[in-house]
């Protein structure tokens, strides 16, 4: 359907919809179960989404894509250092957060990789001890603020 603009466009044969807005700008894309909201989404009633966990136990790690707003375990005896690649390996967006968790005995500690910057209190950047976490921020292109439990 088409009014004043706005369009409604299902597609039996890609299994997509889009609602197109007046000013031209795909307003909703509901593509093959994902679903896309280009401007801001108010939710009435509240939002149920079980946090997502990404499970690692390597010694070292650099975040992909797929950990953004999720919880990332990290799981091990020994010391782990976590990587926060720079956005020309990894562009995750502006307000992408990543929560970490030390549930190994292993000291975490996060590691800024070439070219971002990690701010946090004291610039302290490991997590203070098996069960604490942390929180990551990406705040602008190449800079993540680290906030949470942390220690030297």
């Amino acid at each position: 359907s088409d009014t004043a603009g706005d369009a409604l466009v299902w597609s039996s044969s890609a299994e997509s919809l889009t609602i197109t807005g007046t000013n031209g700008q795909t307003a909703l894309a509901v593509a093959d179960g994902d679903v896309t909201v280009a401007d801001s989404l108010t939710v009435s009633g509240g939002l149920v989404a079980p946090l997502q966990i990404s499970a690692n136990t390597n010694t070292t790690y650099t975040f992909v894509a797929g950990d953004a707003g999720k919880l990332v375990t990290s799981n091990n005896g020994s010391a782990q250092t976590l990587t926060v690649p720079p956005n020309s390996s990894v562009a995750f967006d502006v307000g992408t957060t990543i929560t970490v968790i030390g549930i190994g005995a292993g000291k975490v500690t996060l590691a800024q990789g070439s070219g971002v910057t990690i701010n946090s209190v004291d610039s302290e950047k490991a997590i203070n001890g098996q069960h604490a976490s942390v929180t990551l921020i990406k705040t602008a292109t190449d800079t993540w603020q680290l906030i949470g439990a942390l220690q030297a």
